[in-house]
C-alpha cells in the first residue's frame, strides 16, 4: 500500500465544531449521566453560539459537501444555538441522527469509504487523525466462527512515515467493537487470515469519538470506573499507558515469535509485583 501525501492537522470550523461544540456536549451527556434518563440542560457562551451559526449558514466551510436544506433541520440547530441542549433535545437526536450529514462531516465512515483489493479493505482516503471506535460484522457461512482481523494504519508526514497494527477477534453474524487511537492522518487496512472472511462484511462503522468519551470507554473495558470530573483531564502519558494496556486485550498473532516478544513487552510487566509490594509480601511471609 502506497500513498503518500503529507499529514496535516486540522484547524477548520469542522475540527473546531468537533473540538468545542461535539466535546462539551459529550461532557455533559457523561457529566449529568443524560443518556440513563436524568433531566438536566446546557447553554452556550457567545463564540459557541456564532460557531454553530455558522455550521449552519454555510455548511461548505466546514467541508460538509451536502446543502443542509431540510426547514427542520435548519430550525432545529438554531434552536440549540439559542436557547441550549436539555435531556428531550438528545432523545431527538438519537431518533433523527440518520438524517444528519455526520458522514459528510469526517464524523463517521463506512463501507463506502473503504475499497477491497487483493489484501483486504482499505481506506479510500486518509482518516483524521483522532480517537475512534470501530464497528464490523461479517456474516460467514459457518454459524459463530472466529474471525482474527488486523486493522493497520499507515501515515506519512514531510519529515517522517510510519505505522501501527491492532487487532480484533470477531465473531460471524455479530457486530464487534474496539477503539481505535489515530496518532496521525492515516489510511486504514483491514486485513484477515481468513483469505475469505473479508468478503461477507455486512457492517463497517468508524466513529468519531471525542477524548473525554474515549477514555471512558476504554476504562469500562479495562475494568475502571469513569468519572468525568478526575478523568477528563488525565496527562497523556497516563492515557497512553491505558491505552497499550487495552490494545494488548486484542493482540493476535500466529507468528509465534511476535506472540512471545509481545508476552515479555506487554503483558509480564504488568504482572510482575513492583518492588514496593515484593517487599511488602516478603515481609508477610516472614512473620
Amino acid at each position: 500500500m502506497s500513498r503518500a501525501t503529507s499529514t496535516r492537522r486540522i484547524t477548520s470550523l469542522k475540527q473546531r465544531f468537533h473540538d468545542r461544540i461535539i466535546g462539551k456536549i459529550v461532557d455533559w451527556v457523561l457529566g449529568q449521566k443524560v443518556d440513563q434518563g436524568n433531566v438536566s440542560s446546557m447553554t452556550w457562551d457567545k463564540a459557541e453560539h456564532d460557531l454553530i451559526y455558522k455550521l449552519v449558514e454555510n455548511p461548505k466551510a466546514a467541508e460538509i459537501n451536502a446543502t443542509i436544506t431540510d426547514p427542520k433541520f435548519r430550525r432545529f440547530f438554531k434552536s440549540v444555538a439559542d436557547n441550549g441542549l436539555n435531556t428531550a433535545d438528545v432523545q431527538m437526536f438519537y431518533r433523527f441522527r440518520d438524517r444528519l450529514p455526520i458522514k459528510q462531516i469526517n464524523w463517521a465512515y463506512d463501507q463506502e469509504d473503504f475499497a477491497s483489493d487483493e489484501t483486504g479493505l482499505i481506506s479510500n482516503d486518509y482518516l483524521h487523525a483522532g480517537y475512534y471506535m470501530l464497528e464490523i460484522q461479517v456474516d460467514l457461512p459457518t454459524f459463530k466462527s472466529r474471525v482474527p482481523l488486523s486493522i493497520k494504519s499507515e501515515w506519512v508526514t514531510d519529515t517522517e512515515a510510519g505505522d501501527s497494527t491492532h487487532w480484533l477477534q470477531a465473531t460471524a453474524g455479530r457486530i464487534c467493537k474496539r477503539l481505535l487511537w489515530l496518532d496521525h492522518d492515516s489510511i486504514i487496512q483491514i486485513q484477515s487470515t481468513d483469505s475469505n472472511a473479508l468478503d461477507h462484511v455486512n457492517h463497517l462503522r468508524l466513529s468519531r469519538l471525542t477524548r473525554t468519551f474515549f477514555i471512558s470507554r476504554l476504562m469500562k473495558k479495562l475494568g475502571m470506573r469513569f468519572s468525568i470530573s478526575k478523568h477528563r483531564d488525565i496527562k497523556d502519558a497516563t492515557l497512553n499507558d491505558w491505552w497499550q494496556e487495552y490494545d494488548a486485550l486484542f493482540f493476535e498473532s500466529g507468528d509465534l515469535k511476535k506472540a512471545y516478544d509481545h508476552q515479555v513487552s506487554q503483558l509480564e510487566p504488568r504482572q510482575i509485583p513492583s518492588g514496593s509490594r515484593q517487599i511488602f509480601n516478603l515481609s508477610r511471609w516472614l512473620k
